[in-house]
């Protein structure tokens, strides 16, 4: 049935969800709006957002503002120095209008489906530097492919990282441990 599912493109993919604050992040949601944009430029800014190492969603909406992106950020010193950078990039053409940190989450299921709400998981707090857990290299491989595909096999995913199969198992076993991985969701078309 979920092959089905997948062929017919109900379900789109599979992924992980990473508790971001236990290895040091914290979340921040800003949003923006554009001054005298052109296509090209207006393409060159989402560009420059999709493709920050520490951008995690970028969305044009409309209304008030014209651009939200989250952002993934381990101490507060890095967010003022990312602004900066933004502004002096593109001041011209784009105006930083609010922020606003994750203070804390909470994830739900699909319940939309069951027409009732589900809770599955406890909130978790956004505190930087609360209960921090360290990861090496291997590990944010290994967290780097799940979220791409949660279905992937531990075979697949140690000929991508060279590692064994066994140390792979061995190390997501101890991430979701750790709480660092604290769940898997079906992402539904």
């Amino acid at each position: 049935r979920i092959k089905r599912l997948m062929n017919n493109k109900i379900i789109t993919d599979f992924r992980i969800i990473v508790n971001w604050p236990r290895l040091g992040y914290s979340g921040m949601i800003t949003y923006y709006k554009f001054i005298n944009i052109d296509p090209n430029t207006k393409k060159e800014i989402i560009d420059f957002f999709v493709n920050n190492k520490n951008t995690m969603y970028v969305s044009l909406i409309e209304g008030y503002y014209d651009l939200q992106v989250d952002f993934w950020l381990g101490e507060p010193y890095e967010f003022e120095s990312l602004i900066d950078e933004i502004q002096e990039k593109f001041y011209k053409y784009l105006s930083f209008q609010s922020s606003k940190f994750y203070i804390r989450a909470e994830y739900y299921d699909y319940s939309f489906l069951l027409k009732k709400t589900v809770n599955t998981m406890e909130p978790f707090h956004w505190d930087w530097g609360q209960g921090i857990q360290t990861i090496d290299e291997i590990d944010f491989k290994i967290l780097s492919e799940l979220s791409k595909d949660s279905r992937i096999t531990t075979k697949e995913i140690a000929q991508k990282i060279n590692s064994t199969v066994s140390s792979v198992s061995y190390r997501i076993k101890k991430l979701i441990q750790k709480e660092i991985i604290i769940a898997y969701t079906v992402n539904i078309d």
